[in-house]
């Protein structure tokens, strides 16, 4: 009887260490599994970063070609208005010196005088 005690306990400590080997691979699997999601989540967040930095790099690129493009059509402005203005000045001068001509023509300023 005690051969048989002796058998079915170590028969029995050898299937709890079996079950535990298999309790451990489960658990490392279980781990392995996990570890590959997370690396798959770091690749794509790697992935996105790059789209980000490149979106980013992009817009930097467009905002120094707005702000080139904004000061030169700002200078083309400023000089159309200093044209405008110049055209409108001379305007005003010919105007004027059309009128005082004429009124001191009708005053006589340009006529001989008799002595």
């Amino acid at each position: 009887r005690t051969s048989v005690s002796t058998g079915l306990l170590v028969q029995y400590n050898k299937s709890q260490e079996v079950d535990s080997m298999a309790n451990l691979h489960s658990e490392v699997d279980e781990v392995r599994g996990v570890m590959a999601k997370n690396i798959e989540k770091v690749m794509e967040k790697g992935e996105k970063l790059s789209r980000l930095e490149q979106r980013t790099a992009e817009l930097d690129a467009n905002a120094s070609q707005f702000r080139r493009t904004g000061v030169q059509l700002q200078r083309r402005m400023w000089w159309r208005n200093q044209k405008m203005k110049i055209v409108l000045v001379g305007t005003v001068t010919v105007i004027l010196t059309v009128i005082i001509l004429i009124i001191c023509w009708q005053k006589g300023v340009f006529k001989k005088k008799k002595y």
